[in-house]
């Protein structure tokens, strides 16, 4: 859907056997309501569909939105130049290695010294950095490993739900869920899975000389 509340052709994608994905991303614009008769389009994805969408805009006003399309699945993105009225066909967010970058809930924050910041989650609680708004990915970084509910001497698991802010024009705010096990608690599952946690993390990010 345009930012701007704009009129373009409306388009509903399907699975390639005829079947709607099973979910879909729309974008909104705040202000005036936009006008009827259109749907926003993304082309189809494997897996449950594009849903969690993150987006960012950068000072000339391109866009980028991130998308999930599943647990433990692949990430892609969306370009837009002309405020929303016309998007990039999607495509993998991967960084410049080997691997896509998989993972649900993904965060974008763009730091006011220009670095992007990815954060996403499940299999594992990782960010990202780029210099180049995405389109290559010069450092990526676990911050909790795995999802199974195992002791590794402080935490036992994790649902691998992440957040992410800007603290300053260098610095982020990462928070993600994990467990704590307690062995004197009366119930076996927290015995072993333990209480919900709120882990945050404070991570400076400055670009190389």
């Amino acid at each position: 859907m345009p930012v701007d509340g704009s009129d373009y052709e409306p388009r509903l994608e399907v699975a390639p056997d005829g079947s709607p994905n099973r979910e879909a991303s729309f974008i909104d614009h705040s202000g005036d309501p936009p006008r009827p008769g259109f749907l926003g389009r993304v082309d189809f994805a494997p897996g449950d569909g594009f849903s969690e969408p993150a987006l960012v805009r950068f000072p000339d006003g391109e866009l980028l939105c991130a998308l999930r399309t599943g647990s433990h699945k692949p990430l892609y993105a969306i370009r837009s130049l002309d405020d929303g009225r016309t998007w990039s066909r999607a495509s993998l967010l991967s960084p410049r290695y080997i691997n896509p970058i998989c993972g649900i809930k993904p965060q974008l924050v763009l730091l006011g010294n220009g670095i992007l910041a990815l954060g996403t989650g499940r299999p594992d609680c990782t960010v990202h950095f780029s210099a180049d708004r995405g389109r290559s990915w010069f450092l990526s970084e676990t911050l909790f490993s795995g999802t199974a509910l195992r002791w590794d001497g402080i935490f036992s698991g994790s649902h691998a739900n992440v957040s992410m802010i800007a603290a300053d024009e260098q610095t982020l705010l990462f928070a993600h869920d994990a467990t704590r096990p307690d062995p004197s608690a009366d119930h076996p599952w927290l015995q072993r899975a333990g209480h919900g946690l709120i882990v945050l993390r404070r991570i400076s990010v400055r670009p190389s000389a």
